[in-house]
C-alpha cells in the first residue's frame, strides 16, 4: 500500500509542497510593493499533475497571505483563473493594481 505523506514548507516568498524529500509543487509570491505580493508562478511536478495540487497550493498561499495581513495581485495564468473561479477569495486582491497589469492578467468578475 502506497502512503503519500506531503507537507507544506513556508518560506518568505514561496510555499513548497514536499513528498518526503522531493519537491513536487510550489507557488511563489515575491514582494510587488509594500504589503502586496505578486502570485507569479505555480508549478506541479508532471508525475503529480491532475490531482488538484495546483489548486491546493493557491488555496494554501491565499490562507498564508490572509493570515499574515498581506494583499496580492496575480500574474500566473493559473492563479488568475483560480481567482475567477473562487470569487469569495478575492478579498486579498488589490484590484486597482491588478487592473494595471495587462489584459492577460485581467480577472473577469
Amino acid at each position: 500500500k502506497l502512503v503519500i505523506t506531503m507537507k507544506y514548507i513556508y518560506k518568505e516568498d514561496r510555499i513548497l509542497l514536499m513528498d518526503q524529500d522531493r519537491e513536487v509543487g510550489k507557488i511563489t509570491f515575491p514582494i510587488f510593493k509594500g504589503d502586496i505580493r505578486v502570485l507569479n508562478h505555480t508549478f506541479v511536478d508532471p508525475e503529480y499533475r491532475s490531482g488538484g495540487i495546483a489548486s491546493k497550493l493557491v488555496t494554501e498561499a491565499y490562507n498564508h497571505l490572509k493570515k499574515n495581513n498581506l494583499r496580492a495581485v496575480a500574474t500566473c495564468p493559473y492563479v488568475v483563473k483560480w481567482f475567477e473561479r473562487h470569487q469569495d477569495k478575492q478579498d486579498i486582491l488589490v484590484l486597482e493594481e491588478q487592473a494595471k497589469l495587462g489584459e492577460e492578467c485581467a480577472i473577469l468578475l
